[in-house]
């Protein structure tokens, strides 16, 4: 059960970074949940302002961008703290981290996780072996590693939003005519 558990670990915070590399870095194949987290959303978000006014259906739409980039910057955190917490699980539970009053929970693993990822690094819970604070420092690099392609990815993604607002009319006479430039 252990080894599952670490299996599904390293597969769930390998395809999270595969995600990141390939939506912040490679232009031409962006990343396979980021873009179907972005056409889903979008989908979700103009059926449910279907109904609205015009103004407010507008309103509501302008805000699902935005909201749809948090989601996916949240995601690809949660597939770290997760992955990594269920590599950290069966040694937790098996006593090669020292855990004061945080008991041996999956909870700990993910109190740990996050604190790891995010370099907080918190005293409470520590590993025991080295080969466990190898790990850590790794998600600690890791996590550093997001935060610079997180940020990568708003500034390069800002300009693009914004050239599209300025292109919104010619965009919306391309799609009424059937036209493409």
């Amino acid at each position: 059960m252990s080894a599952l558990l670490v299996g599904v670990g390293v597969v769930l915070i390998v395809v999270g970074l595969a995600d990141v590399f390939l939506t912040v870095l490679h232009y031409e194949n962006p990343g396979f949940l980021a873009v179907r987290t972005y056409r889903y959303g979008w989908e979700i978000a103009r059926r449910i302002t279907a109904p609205l006014p015009r103004r407010l259906r507008g309103l509501m739409r302008s805000m699902t961008a935005p909201a749809m980039v948090v989601l996916n910057l949240t995601g690809w955190l949660g597939f770290q703290i997760v992955g990594f917490a269920l590599v950290y699980e069966p040694a937790i539970a098996h006593g090669h981290f020292t855990t004061a009053r945080n008991g041996t929970s999956f909870g700990t693993a993910l109190y740990f996780s996050a604190a790891s990822l995010t370099s907080l690094s918190f005293s409470d819970v520590e590993p025991r072996t080295l080969a466990y604070h190898g790990v850590a420092a790794l998600e600690t690099l890791v996590g550093l590693a997001l935060l610079t392609l997180a940020i990568s990815y708003l500034l390069n993604l800002y300009p693009s939003c914004r050239t599209r607002a300025r292109c919104r009319p010619a965009c919306s006479i391309t799609r009424a005519t059937g036209t493409s430039r």
